[in-house]
C-alpha cells in the first residue's frame, strides 16, 4: 500500500493533508494552465471543426462556444459535477494520491 493510500480514511479523505483535490497549493481556480492530452485525431479534428464553424454563426451565439478552450472547460466542469453527484454525495473527490505525494515533499 503507499504512503499516501495508508492515510485515507473510510470516505476516502485526506485528513491530515488535503480535503479535495482543490485544496492542493498548486491548484489556482482562476488560473488557465496548459493541459496535454492523448486524443484520436478524427475526434479531434470534427471538434475542432465544429466549435470553429458554430462559432461563427451569429444567430447560435448563445448556444455555442467561443472556443475550444471554453468548451473543454465547459465539459470537464459539467462531467466533474455530475461525477460528484453520482458518485460522491455531490461533494468534491479527495486528491489524487499524486498531489498528495507532491504536497507531502518535503523542500529542502
Amino acid at each position: 500500500m503507499a504512503a499516501s493510500e495508508a492515510n485515507v480514511v473510510p470516505n476516502g479523505t485526506y485528513p491530515d493533508i488535503l480535503q479535495t483535490a482543490v485544496d492542493d497549493p498548486a491548484i489556482k481556480p482562476d488560473r488557465n494552465g496548459y493541459r496535454s492530452f492523448y486524443v484520436s485525431d478524427a475526434v479531434f479534428a470534427r471538434f475542432r471543426a465544429a466549435v470553429h464553424w458554430t462559432s461563427r454563426r451569429p444567430e447560435i451565439a448563445d448556444r455555442v462556444h467561443d472556443n475550444m478552450s471554453v468548451a473543454v472547460e465547459e465539459f470537464m466542469r459539467e462531467t466533474a459535477a455530475r461525477l460528484e453527484s453520482e458518485f460522491n454525495d455531490g461533494k468534491f473527490f479527495p486528491p489524487t494520491p499524486k498531489q498528495v505525494r507532491r504536497v507531502r515533499k518535503p523542500r529542502g
